[in-house]
C-alpha cells in the first residue's frame, strides 16, 4: 500500500478557506502526520467507506493535528492504527482550537481515539456520532469550555 499522506497534506494545503477537502471511498495509508488548517472540511464518504489507517510507530504519532484551529470541520471518516496497546497513533490531537466540528467518526484500534487540549484553552468544539472501538483511550479532553458532545443516532449496543 503506497503512502497516501503527501496528497492528502497538499490538498488541504491548496484548500481555500471554506472549501472541502474530499476523500472518497478508499483506504488511505498515513506514514506520518497531515497537518489541519483553519477554516475547511475534510469529509469522507462514511467512517466505514473512507479510512485512514496508520501503521505502527516508534512514538506517539497522530494521523491528524492541529493546533490553533478556527472553523474547521472533519466529518464521515473512519481512523484506524496498530493497536490499542501495541501501537502508538492518535486519530486526532488538536489543542487552542475555537468553533471545530468533528462529527460521524470512527476510531479502531488506536492508542487514543481523539485528543482535545492538554494545551491552549479551546472553546466551542461541536462533537457528534463518535465511535471508538478497541482504543486505550476513546476521548482525552483538558482545557476546553462552551462545548457541545452528543449522540444522535440510534443509541449503541454491546454485542451479546
Amino acid at each position: 500500500m503506497t503512502d497516501d499522506r503527501a496528497a492528502i497534506q497538499k490538498a488541504i494545503d491548496a484548500c481555500p478557506a471554506g472549501g472541502t477537502v474530499t476523500l472518497p471511498v478508499g483506504t488511505y495509508r498515513l506514514g506520518s502526520t497531515v497537518y489541519l488548517k483553519s477554516g475547511i472540511t475534510i469529509r469522507g464518504a462514511s467512517p466505514e467507506q473512507s479510512i485512514l489507517v496508520m501503521p505502527k510507530q516508534a512514538s506517539i504519532t497522530a494521523l491528524f493535528y492541529g493546533g490553533r484551529l478556527t472553523g474547521t470541520t472533519i466529518s464521515q471518516l473512519g481512523f484506524r492504527g496498530a493497536g490499542a496497546f501495541t501501537g502508538n497513533e492518535y486519530a486526532l490531537s488538536v489543542t487552542g482550537a475555537t468553533g471545530c466540528t468533528l462529527e460521524n467518526l470512527r476510531f479502531d484500534d488506536l492508542r487514543c481515539g481523539m485528543k482535545l487540549g492538554a494545551g491552549e484553552m479551546s472553546s466551542g468544539w461541536k462533537v457528534k456520532d463518535i465511535v471508538a472501538r478497541d482504543c486505550r483511550t476513546a476521548l482525552f479532553l483538558a482545557s476546553c469550555t462552551g462545548s457541545l458532545f452528543r449522540k444522535t443516532g440510534p443509541p449503541c449496543r454491546l454485542p451479546a
